[in-house]
């Protein structure tokens, strides 16, 4: 990310994280850092890292282990797990689940920050009884809100939601800008009080 090696993103989206989703806080967290491929010019989105935001990189990673030690991120049990080269989101999700138990995961990416309070115990709830028939729940972000159902119900038909349908309502979830500054956040790359 060229906010490197600022963790005040991910700090925010744990911020929200404690305050939309506070039942997340008892949970273990996985942080994954994807690994890079080496370049000349930096194309963050495809993992390729010039010099410059390779070593800042190295200096992210490294604060993020000192937040761990400290306990700076406010949830029970965190851990930090590196990928060597680079896999990709759905590939270092993948990598992550092989480190996972549990009946249900939440996967949060770095920049989705929550402004609306989650009721996870009650999705958790119902996939959990829903028998297999909810194979997951996707919460909305701005890019999907405009015409979310009707795109949705074309590209996925019934393969997203098995029937019988699940009766937890829709709602929508938007998300903050990137010039936005929650939970006394004072802009400079470190957050008041956090």
């Amino acid at each position: 990310s060229p906010l490197h090696p600022s963790t005040e993103l991910l700090q925010t989206v744990l911020c929200s994280l404690r305050t939309h989703a506070p039942e997340l806080t008892a949970c273990r967290m996985l942080i994954v850092c994807d690994g890079t491929k080496p370049a000349t010019k930096s194309n963050f989105r495809s993992g390729k890292v010039d010099e410059t935001a390779a070593a800042a990189y190295v200096l992210y990673k490294s604060r993020l282990r000192d937040l761990i030690t400290s306990k700076g991120f406010e949830f029970g049990h965190v851990e930090l797990l590196e990928l060597e080269g680079q896999h990709g989101f759905g590939f270092a999700v993948h990598s992550a689940l092989q480190h996972v138990q549990t009946p249900l995961v939440c996967v949060v990416q770095h920049d989705r920050i929550l402004l609306r309070r989650v009721e996870l115990r009650l999705i958790c709830e119902r996939m959990l009884r829903s028998g297999g028939s909810i194979g997951y729940v996707l919460l909305p972000i701005r890019a999907t809100l405009p015409d979310y159902g009707h795109r949705m119900r074309v590209r996925l038909g019934e393969r997203g939601m098995r029937p019988p349908l699940s009766d937890i309502a829709p709602f929508a979830l938007p998300l903050l800008t990137p010039r936005s500054r929650p939970c006394g956040s004072n802009g400079d790359g470190d957050t008041d009080g956090d």
